[in-house]
């Protein structure tokens, strides 16, 4: 009796969504939370700020802002395929610049 009780609840309810529909929800407020990290970052800094947008750095800043802000907008695009691949070779490329500029830009 409760197992059928437990039936017809199931097909009345709502199919939950999918393992990649919540990671992808997930990482979306992931992407958005270290946008708002590098601004609390760069606001921290105060006048050291100064040496971290110098021009030498300026293409990694780009590849690190590529790297965040273009996989959001591929998300609609497609989910399989050449968008996916391009948005995962973006993060990859837009959080080693990151520590790269992070680090050797506070050393020189």
């Amino acid at each position: 009796m409760a197992a059928a009780a437990l039936v017809l609840l199931v097909r009345l309810l709502a199919p939950a969504p999918s393992t990649e529909a919540k990671l992808s929800r997930a990482d979306r407020y992931f992407v958005l939370l270290e946008l708002v990290l590098l601004v609390v970052f760069f606001l921290s800094l105060g006048a050291v700020a100064q040496r971290f947008l110098e021009p030498r750095w300026l293409v990694m800043w780009a590849l690190v802002l590529a790297g965040t802000l273009v996989p959001l907008g591929l998300r609609g695009v497609g989910h399989r395929g050449g968008p996916a691949i391009l948005a995962s070779c973006l993060v990859l490329v837009g959080g080693l610049a990151l520590r790269i500029v992070v680090i050797f830009s506070a050393q020189m």
